[in-house]
């Protein structure tokens, strides 16, 4: 409940929209899961893959401007 955390936080929120209209081509990353093997195996979820324990994926919540939008 400290103020100071939602501006922080809102003011992130607001680079990372600002971030994302300026670059419109580029997407979250990985496209596709780590390997087996590979040290992020497990551990990082590509953009097509649900976001346990949801039904979301990366893909799905990428755009935020659906939910709210800056004024």
């Amino acid at each position: 409940n400290d103020p100071v955390f939602w501006l922080h936080h809102a003011f992130l929120d607001l680079q990372w929209y600002r971030w994302q209209r300026a670059h419109r081509n580029h997407r979250y990353l990985p496209a596709e899961p780590p390997r087996p093997g590979d040290a992020q195996h497990d551990r990082v979820v590509a953009r097509h893959e649900k976001l346990p324990p949801w039904q979301e994926t990366p893909d799905q919540l990428e755009d935020v401007s659906r939910i709210y939008r800056y004024a």
